[in-house]
């Protein structure tokens, strides 16, 4: 492989991101993927499906619930999410390379 190459390669990172919450309180999958969130920077594409793997295996807890609706009223963000849709915006994780274009999309 050209060193040029293989050195492009070593600076490509992968974002693990989430989908928004609409107005409506519903998770909302199907926007731009530039406004889904950045949650976490990965140095490689198996990390990032790991964390994703785990995210997604992980029952949530009713403490663990309750401290994400407590928390998102602290920031003023509303809606909160119901369970339901909590499980859903897991469901809904991708792990997206950092120069992917659809992140920069308008």
């Amino acid at each position: 492989m050209n060193p040029r190459r293989a050195a492009a390669l070593a600076l490509v990172g992968w974002y693990l991101m989430i989908p928004p919450i609409a107005s409506n309180g519903r998770v909302d999958a199907n926007v731009s993927l530039r406004k889904w969130w950045k949650f976490e920077r990965f140095d490689s594409t198996q990390e990032c499906r790991a964390t994703l793997l785990e995210m997604q295996g992980s029952p949530v807890t009713d403490a663990q619930w309750e401290a994400s609706r407590r928390a998102a009223l602290e920031l003023r963000h509303t809606p909160t999410l119901n369970r339901a849709e909590l499980k859903k915006r897991l469901s809904e994780l991708l792990c997206v390379q950092d120069d992917d274009p659809r992140l920069k999309e308008k």
